[in-house]
């Protein structure tokens, strides 16, 4: 996997990327640094995660951003604290709580 590749959970499985559904309000970002080695099973252990809209592999400080999507905040940290931060790898992780501003 390449440092621009994207992956992509949802229904179809089709690994692209698909709009938030409607009844979702919440986005959350989690900015993850995971050992070396690590970073193509943390990927595909998070795009398989309820509520991961998406994972991106990137350069920088962090290896990954994951956007996880849901209907409310809480529900969307829930996901990071019982999901994404139990991926064996994750080292360090930054996250960040998206604020409408309408």
């Amino acid at each position: 996997m390449t440092d621009d590749q994207q992956v992509s959970a949802g229904p179809s499985g089709d690994g692209l990327a698909h709009p938030p559904a409607a009844s979702m309000s919440a986005r959350v970002y989690v900015l993850a640094k995971v050992s070396p080695g690590a970073l193509e099973e943390f990927v595909r252990q998070a795009s398989h995660m309820q509520g991961v809209a998406r994972v991106s592999a990137v350069t920088g400080s962090f290896d990954a951003v994951v956007t996880v999507e849901d209907e409310s905040t809480a529900k969307a940290l829930r996901t990071v604290l019982k999901g994404i931060l139990g991926i064996p790898g994750v080292v360090e992780t930054q996250t960040l709580v998206e604020v409408p501003l309408e």
